[in-house]
């Protein structure tokens, strides 16, 4: 063989080396990469996926969120047959059926059954009355007395009042004071509004306390704000 024939090359792949089918683990490895192309979206004309905006929640490590949560929706409740004895106060509402011996100051709205009995001042921000108070009722908003409901003071409201039980006692209304049937007010009421029902006793004096704003103005003074 003379020096000008060439050997015989193998086949390259071009970068000087014989090409090499892959093997078995190559062929998986191939599947694997494209079967994580097209689920990423590599492989597909795809739109993006969108991310859910998440609320915003109170870190665990802040303690002043949680309680203030859990005041805001807090409710007292004084079951029958309860005897307390001292002030209570809270930010929510407030259900007694059993007895308290003390003031009571809450924002909410305080409910009392008819089993309920109360010696002390009472500041809320609404009440319904069934049972009895022994001392001051104020409420920021409006009142309800109803038939079986008893209260030996005076009543303060900021908004209106509705009065079916037995009150000793005067009334100062910055809205409308309603004497349903049946019900008995012995003392002096002052009200924007006085809507007297047939059957209703009033014994004492009633004065009107002009606009509104007389009228909120009037029941604070009463209150000595």
């Amino acid at each position: 063989m003379s020096s000008e024939e060439q050997t015989p090359q193998a086949p390259g792949n071009g970068n000087g080396g014989p090409d090499r089918k892959p093997g078995v683990f190559g062929r998986i490895a191939g599947w694997f990469d494209r079967a994580v192309q097209e689920g990423r979206g590599g492989a597909r004309n795809t739109a993006p996926l969108r991310q859910t905006p998440q609320e915003a929640h109170p870190r665990p490590s802040d303690p002043g969120a949680r309680r203030g949560r859990n005041a805001a929706h807090a409710r007292m409740v004084i079951p029958v047959g309860a005897v307390v004895s001292g002030s209570l106060e809270t930010a929510g509402d407030a259900e007694i059926a059993g007895r308290v011996e003390g003031d009571i100051t809450l924002k909410g709205e305080l409910t009392l059954f008819k089993s309920a009995s109360l010696t002390g001042a009472v500041s809320a921000g609404s009440g319904h009355v069934d049972g009895t108070v022994e001392g001051p009722v104020k409420c920021s908003g409006n009142l309800a007395v109803g038939a079986t409901g008893r209260i030996n003071a005076d009543i303060y409201a900021g908004g209106s009042v509705d009065i079916l039980g037995c009150v000793t006692g005067g009334v100062s209304v910055a809205g409308r004071l309603r004497l349903g049937t049946g019900c008995v007010v012995n003392g002096d009421v002052r009200a924007g509004v006085l809507v007297m029902e047939e059957g209703a006793a009033l014994n004492g004096q009633c004065s009107m306390l002009g606009t509104p704003k007389e009228a909120a103005a009037g029941t604070a003074d009463k209150q000595g704000v």
